[in-house]
């Protein structure tokens, strides 16, 4: 097990860099190349900028994320918390709990100026993500080098993401140059052509969402272009970036985490082949690059279970600074082993791609703006070997509950038994047949527990990773004793994971404490240029 020198110098410039959507094997340190060898795209793939760093650096091969989106993930990193713990569980639709201080707030306490640059600040700052940093940029690498040179004496913490490696694959939100993204509207055309699509707007979010509908989103057309866009930002805007830290020597002085929040791949049970994030929790979205360059970090390969959580404990323990939380970390000291690592994943009823404006800048949509449902439709806890997959909340089904009504009982059996968003003819017939006494809730209840759906998707299932890498054939605990006796105990590790879940407050909530805070969230996001 990889230890940390005992005498330890405090840095002053920290800095926590995120590379949204970047797959775990997209990293030169990652032995594990057997998805990319499979599909032929290997040789694409070039990093000598991540290359050169993480040749430095503390690698961890064995790091997963808590959400297959970005949101809940940088909350988990932010705060050392489980999402149940920290509040921001769906992806757009609850703030940051009030009450647990962040990686900023901690480093502000000890004299550290915050900082905190992104692409799309639409992500955060409405979540309350942005909660400690003094100074935002968004979309202005050349403010945040001309404030970092201007701060060189000060101790800085400094947050930036990279939504690069984001879809559209090889546009950039935030160019480094005026024609930094001709190669992808040049590659747009020819693959418009291939598929015999007529380019009718050329905005980029709206070319890519024709390209990618054409296509299905499917691997063998989507990985090529994802894994050019990791070659493109590494030897581009990333090697642009690094190459202001090195001028101005905070690689010799600081602390520098590099890790992403979920990365890209299979996540869609029902179409295996689908490529995308956002979805089901597989290994090739939730398994995540993170290594460490910090001057008494010896450079060396880490294979320990990691969680994304771990990184708040990483950068206080690095950096000396003793932190007391009011509350139970989930993060695990890096002393200490991780047995397990759990994600979630909650799925909004109205699906939506990252829209534009007309100047071609993203925005979120409407529909994730204001009353979109969320359901809370996969739970999983990784181990070394092993995946447990907890489809729906069965748990939650009570049927003595006289508070539901006919129809919001069967909503929760569609919701917590099926693990999906009811259809309105299937709602409405099984609703009748309360109403008519043809079946009591119980009744009811055994109906969608032996449904053919429920046989074909069980609510509890797991993976042998060893045996089964690319998590294609699940092992249900009805089939499989040694699995069923193991559920018992990871459904007692969940269900003490949520004992202590918290109810973050909606974005756009409409009885909110203080009046008009809605509009003035909308009109923020209006100057950011999202609306």
């Amino acid at each position: 097990m990889t230890m940390f020198n005992v005498k330890r110098s405090t840095p002053d410039k920290v800095i926590l860099i995120s590379i949204d959507n970047l797959r775990f094997d997209c990293v030169g340190y990652q032995p594990d190349k057997k998805e990319l060898d499979k599909y032929n795209v290997t040789s694409l793939l070039e990093t000598p900028t991540l290359d050169k760093l993480s040749a430095k650096a503390l690698c961890f091969t064995q790091c997963f994320s808590t959400n297959t989106y970005t949101t809940s993930a940088h909350t988990s990193v932010f705060t050392g918390l489980y999402p149940p713990h920290h509040g921001v569980r769906a992806f757009y639709d609850t703030k940051l709990n009030r009450n647990i201080k962040t990686l900023a707030e901690i480093f502000k306490d000890n004299g550290y100026i915050t900082v905190f640059a992104t692409d799309v600040m639409a992500l955060f700052k409405p979540l309350d993500l942005t909660r400690g940093f003094d100074h935002l940029f968004e979309r202005d690498d050349e403010g945040l080098y001309t404030f970092m040179a201007n701060h060189k004496k000060d101790k800085l913490f400094v947050f930036v993401h990279f939504f690069d490696i984001h879809e559209p694959y090889l546009f950039s939100e935030t160019p480094s140059s005026k024609d930094y993204n001709n190669d992808y509207f040049v590659l747009m055309e020819t693959l418009y052509k291939q598929q015999g699509i007529e380019i009718k707007d050329r905005r980029p979010h709206t070319l890519w969402r024709e390209f990618s509908d054409s296509t299905h989103r499917h691997v063998q057309h989507m990985l090529p272009i994802y894994v050019k866009g990791v070659t493109k930002f590494d030897y581009g805007r990333f090697k642009l970036f690094t190459e202001v830290l090195t001028r101005m020597d905070f690689f010799d002085t600081g602390l520098i985490v590099i890790f992403s929040d979920h990365g890209e791949g299979k996540c869609d049970r029902y179409n295996p082949d689908f490529f995308s994030h956002g979805g089901d929790l597989y290994d090739n979205v939730l398994r995540v690059p993170l290594f460490i360059l910090h001057r008494d970090v010896q450079p060396s390969t880490d294979h320990r279970l990691l969680s994304v959580c771990d990184i708040f404990v990483l950068i206080l323990e690095l950096s000396s600074i003793s932190f007391k939380p009011e509350h139970a970390l989930d993060a695990v000291p890096v002393h200490q082993v991780r047995k397990e690592a759990f994600s979630e994943k909650w799925s909004p009823r109205r699906n939506a791609d990252l829209s534009e404006d007309q100047r071609g800048n993203p925005l979120i949509p409407h529909q994730f703006m204001d009353d979109n449902e969320w359901l809370l439709s996969q739970r999983s806890i990784r181990t070394a070997d092993r995946k447990f997959v907890m489809r729906g909340k069965q748990e939650d089904v009570a049927l003595d509950d006289t508070i539901l009504d006919d129809e919001q009982f069967i909503k929760t059996l569609y919701r917590k038994v099926l693990g999906r968003w009811e259809e309105p003819e299937g709602l409405e017939y099984h609703v009748k047949t309360l109403k008519n006494r043809l079946f009591t809730r119980r009744e009811k209840w055994k109906e969608f527990l032996s449904s053919e759906e429920a046989r074909t998707n069980p609510n509890y299932f797991a993976f042998d990773l060893q045996a089964d890498p690319y998590e294609e054939t699940p092992i249900t605990a009805a089939s499989d004793i040694h699995v069923l006796r193991d559920f018992h105990q990871v459904l007692g590790t969940v269900s003490e994971i949520e004992k202590e879940a918290t109810a973050g407050e909606r974005i756009f909530a409409e009885n909110h404490a203080v009046a008009g805070e809605k509009e003035k969230i909308v009109k923020q996001l209006k100057a950011l240029g999202y609306f």
